[in-house]
């Protein structure tokens, strides 16, 4: 949830789509119920506001102004909803610890790790072959996947869906090659793919990209694959589609969101940990929030839910960089150190960082209803 056309703070201050009034030109437009309208805090007449003097024939943002919309449309079964989305199956709440290392990719050791639950970005297993012309993910079972990262056969893995956009959108463009098939052959539990939305486009691209990362969670769930919903929201009628969601998925118990770009400030983590909290009441029953590159505001999300995991790659690249962490507490501290072994380093900052965080989670009253 970034601009991508620059500008600065205040264009970006502008834009923000956190406002309440929705402007005058949406109320004719067609999407209206499906978009709940342009928001912005700098107002606006609707959202094509912002791609004024773009270049359509190099742009491939989704956008009703140009030739290519009804095919865009027809990408997403010409449905900028939820509709027809299966059962979801994800992991147990009570099976997820408050901190999930992310594995960049695997470190060199003669030993397999217990390092308990991993998460390997998306672009870390899937592959595309240009020699066989195929795509898929670089191990064929659960053993084979876990030796390669080296950690022992009975870890719980999570195929993290966020990251760079050009591997998440290569999923999208090749999965049809099988790679729902063959992922869950890898007992596996999957985030959904996060596909980028800016603040600059216009809500149809935003729609769209939702509409796509529901599609690829659909479409792993009908294979049997445990599949973690990613909660694309921007404007509060985006929370309000996720509540109406979740409503309608009872067996859906947790979401993930990503902390590090669009909510990278504390003012906006804030509203964005707000509008999740808003989701959790109005729907009833406890959410288990997967928090990407949350580590720093884990005290935030333990003052609103009970259950919550903070999923980040910090452990691991510390590690890289011959960095220990030195718990304070709940704080942590990174200290440079010259010859040790990094999967040594690397197992030993997970656990000082999953104790901290355990120990916020412990500090912190429940919200029992």
């Amino acid at each position: 949830m970034s601009s991508k056309k620059g500008g600065g703070a205040l264009r970006l201050d502008l834009l923000r789509l956190d406002g309440e009034v929705v402007s005058m030109g949406c109320t004719s437009c067609p999407l209206l119920a499906a978009c709940g309208g342009l928001t912005a805090r700098g107002g606006g007449w609707n959202c094509l506001e912002a791609c004024k003097g773009c270049d359509r024939a190099t742009c491939d943002v989704v956008c009703m102004s140009k030739p290519t919309f009804g095919r865009r449309l027809l990408e997403v079964r010409n449905d900028l909803g939820a509709k027809h989305v299966g059962s979801l199956q994800g992991p147990p709440s009570g099976e997820m610890p408050k901190y999930v290392p992310v594995l960049q990719y695997a470190l060199p050791s003669d030993a397999r790790l217990p390092v308990g639950p991993i998460a390997i970005p998306l672009a870390s297993l899937m592959r595309f072959d240009r020699r066989r012309g195929s795509y898929g993910p670089i191990a064929r079972t659960p053993d084979e996947l876990r030796q390669r990262f080296g950690v022992t056969p009975n870890t719980p893995v999570f195929i993290l869906g966020t990251g760079q956009d050009a591997p998440i959108e290569r999923y999208w463009h090749l999965r049809r090659e099988g790679a729902a098939d063959a992922l869950s052959k890898l007992n596996v539990t999957v985030i959904a793919p996060n596909y980028s939305v800016f603040l600059d486009d216009p809500r149809t691209q935003h729609l769209y990209n939702r509409r796509r990362s529901l599609m690829c969670a659909e479409e792993l769930g009908a294979r049997g694959v445990r599949v973690i919903p990613y909660l694309h929201g921007i404007t509060g009628s985006d929370y309000a589609f996720w509540a109406d969601f979740l409503r309608e998925h009872e067996e859906i118990t947790t979401m993930a969101k990503e902390f590090q770009t669009g909510a990278l400030t504390n003012e906006i983590a804030e509203q964005v940990l707000n509008r999740m909290k808003m989701i959790e009441d109005r729907v009833g029953r406890r959410i288990h929030l997967v928090a990407i590159g949350a580590h720093r505001l884990a005290k935030r999300i333990a003052a609103r839910f009970d259950h919550w995991t903070v999923m980040d790659s910090s452990a691991f690249m510390k590690a890289v960089h011959r960095r220990i962490a030195i718990r304070h507490g709940t704080n942590i501290e990174w200290e440079f150190v010259r010859d040790e072994d990094v999967a040594d380093l690397f197992f030993n900052n997970i656990r000082r960082v999953r104790d901290g965080l355990d120990l916020v989670a412990a500090e912190t009253p429940s919200r029992a209803r």
